[in-house]
């Protein structure tokens, strides 16, 4: 156990250098940003400021770049849309919507969209928000909410059981890549890995803009991913157990199962491993965590 390290998540509400500070101070190790949000200048201005506290504190912080992956994400809603279990709303193909009252989602992804056929169901927010389609025809789709939510903009959708032919890494990913490495990140978090070529295309652009010390976390979050971990484990630099998409491809109780193999394959190739997703979660509204949390996290800690 002490060879573990605490990892933190920075955000617009975090990003402070005061805050940045008092997360150091209290134990974080490594900083991780997720390209799925913000911009550019705000990515440079957290990272800057993490690199000026090196200086300040004398010791070194990891710095992570969390690509987005081929994700399917909504776009982006003026209002959030809360809907009521049995409530019907459309999935359009778009990139912005109101929200609000109109119960229209959109969703910039052609291929996604198609992909729909009536019975699949759509989960989002961690698998806490369940849909069914009712109806889906060419650049739209009426859902049905199975679950009561309050949906905002960005949120990640998967079409439970049901892969996508998407690319590993896009042209803006690329530019991602290219500004972690300019900012000296320490690691890049690859998403949605299938398998070890995605791996080696990153590296292969890792080595391509002279960063060949850039290290690889490859996150395990999707079936493909469960069933070739040991290649994956071999390939990558660290693994990421991501619980959060492992939740809604497979069973919830298989999840601590899942997360005690992929860390026991690490163990065994000798690989860094990292634990995330809702580690903690209730201390956004609450000082104290439960004690449920607190086991999780021992539980983690004992499994290595």
């Amino acid at each position: 156990m002490a060879r573990a390290k605490m990892a933190v998540t920075i955000g617009r509400t975090s990003r402070s250098p005061e805050i940045i500070r008092e997360m150091a101070l209290a134990g974080a190790r490594i900083f991780r940003i997720n390209f799925s949000h913000g911009v550019v200048e705000e990515w440079r201005e957290i990272a800057r400021t993490v690199r000026k506290l090196e200086a300040e504190l004398g010791r070194h912080f990891a710095l992570i770049g969390d690509l987005p992956g081929p994700s399917v994400r909504l776009g982006i809603l003026e209002e959030p849309v809360e809907v009521k279990s049995g409530d019907l709303v459309k999935l359009v193909l778009s990139e912005r919507g109101r929200g609000g009252g109109e119960k229209v989602l959109p969703l910039p992804n052609e291929v996604a969209l198609k992909a729909l056929r009536k019975g699949h169901v759509i989960l989002m927010d961690d698998g806490m928000v369940a849909f069914r389609v009712e109806s889906a025809a060419g650049s739209e789709a009426l859902l049905k909410a199975l679950t009561d939510a309050r949906i905002s903009s960005r949120k990640t959708m998967v079409i439970q059981g049901k892969g996508l032919d998407l690319p590993t890494i896009s042209s803006r990913e690329i530019e991602m890549i290219k500004f972690a490495v300019s900012e000296g990140f320490d690691y890049i978090g690859l998403s949605y890995v299938r398998g070890v070529e995605d791996v080696t295309m990153l590296r292969g652009i890792l080595l391509s803009l002279g960063a060949e010390r850039t290290a690889i976390i490859a996150k395990i979050e999707v079936p493909s991913a469960v069933r070739r971990l040991g290649e994956i484990v071999g390939a990558a630099d660290a693994i990421l157990v991501a619980r959060g998409d492992l939740g809604m491809h497979f069973p919830l109780e298989e999840v601590p199962r899942l997360q005690r193999e992929i860390i026991g394959e690490c163990i065994r190739q000798g690989r860094p491993v990292i634990v995330a997703t809702q580690l903690l979660s209730s201390m956004v509204e609450s000082p104290v965590p439960t004690r449920s949390e607190v086991v999780d996290i021992v539980t983690a800690l004992s499994e290595g």
